[in-house]
């Protein structure tokens, strides 16, 4: 439970290597049942749908603030923390961010995750 901040950053920075490093990433760390809500109302259901999201144009640097790990059995756990990012333009991107993980037979995996903007 403890890696699951480091698991956090890994990701991020996988989405802002370019190439499909984000995806390679997440097919292997996502649930197949996985659920992920975005601003704009956005929510995508299933891995398969998360996957094809993802962008080919990466973020070119995030820094993640205030990040905390919540046990909540010793098979659940959230990550929360604070996201400031930039893609190309001078605006950043900042919200508050939750992801929730479930350890199965093949380790700690992505079940939930929502960004609210701030």
């Amino acid at each position: 439970m403890d890696a699951l901040p480091d698991f956090e950053e890994r990701g991020w920075r996988a989405l802002a290597t370019p190439g499909g490093a984000g995806r390679r990433f997440y097919a292997s760390a996502l649930r197949d049942d996985a659920v992920m809500v975005f601003p704009g109302d956005l929510v995508l259901v299933g891995k398969a749908a998360i996957l094809a999201s993802l962008p080919d144009h990466p973020w070119r640097r995030f820094e993640l603030q205030d990040v905390r790990h919540h046990g909540l059995t010793d098979r659940v756990a959230i990550v929360t923390y604070r996201v400031v990012a930039h893609h190309d333009g001078p605006q950043a991107y900042v919200a508050r961010i939750a992801s929730t993980y479930v350890r199965d037979e093949a380790g700690w995996r992505l079940a939930f995750h929502q960004q609210t903007p701030v």
